[in-house]
């Protein structure tokens, strides 16, 4: 009886091995499949900005989405002057340009389109923010432009005291 149960408890140990093994495979696929999407739709959007004729703020935007690690700060003072500097965070697909080109770029519901991301200080510079009714902390605040019938939403997360701002996300109510 006892030989019979050590044998099961070593085959369930061994079925338990393969299954984790099986797992870390699976989640490392994911990531790589995850890794080859993201530098797929920078490839997309370096091709639909194309040779367009940028503005600083613009070249500065679409440095920082064809940028894969690190972050990029650029200068954009919002309406009311709440940040003067905007950090955007290349490689964290929660918030920042990765999240963005993932999330919201060339798919069909909330897109948003390559013009309209190295645009996006436009919409920074233009409107009033109202904080974000999701966000518990006070500190993220949403510029929201109604044009052409389509919600443009850029969300920033604002450091009053060093009058910085770092990019959450952008993205419209397309569907």
């Amino acid at each position: 009886m006892c030989c019979k149960y050590q044998i099961q408890t070593c085959q369930s140990a061994d079925i338990q091995l393969l299954v984790l093994q099986m797992i870390v495979k699976m989640k490392k696929a994911r990531k790589e499949m995850a890794e080859n999407e993201y530098e797929r739709k920078i490839a997309k959007f370096i091709m639909e900005v194309g040779n367009a004729d940028l503005d600083d703020e613009e070249e500065q935007i679409y440095d920082a989405f064809t940028n894969t690690k690190g972050f990029k700060i650029i200068q954009i003072k919002d309406l009311i002057g709440l940040f003067n500097l905007l950090k955007i965070i290349a490689n964290n697909s929660d918030f920042g340009s990765k999240h963005i080109l993932i999330k919201h770029y060339g798919i069909k519901k909330d897109s948003v389109t390559a013009r309209e991301i190295v645009q996006m200080a436009q919409i920074v510079k233009s409107v009033e923010p109202v904080p974000d009714v999701n966000d518990k902390t006070g500190k993220r605040h949403v510029y929201e432009l109604w044009k052409n019938n389509i919600r443009y939403r850029v969300v920033i997360d604002v450091n009053k005291k060093s009058k910085s701002g770092v990019l959450i996300s952008f993205y419209t109510n397309r569907k």
